[in-house]
């Protein structure tokens, strides 16, 4: 099997570090956002998706429409 990774060829666990620590910055970002630069890329389904909403907002970045 495979790792995926992103345009940027960084996996999963890269890419949500590097938008989490950015995004940290300004404490949230946009569902569209963080769909476009995660979910779409990585395919997450409705659980994934979830477990990454909640990750960033655990990291206290809220997560907006």
């Amino acid at each position: 099997m495979t790792v995926q990774k992103n345009e940027k060829g960084q996996t999963l666990n890269e890419a949500t570090s590097t938008l989490l620590a950015e995004r940290k910055l300004f404490g949230q970002i946009l569902y569209d956002d963080l769909s476009a630069q995660i979910a779409i890329p990585f395919e997450l389904d409705a659980e994934g998706m979830d477990k990454l909403i909640q990750k960033f907002e655990d990291a206290g970045v809220s997560v907006v429409d």
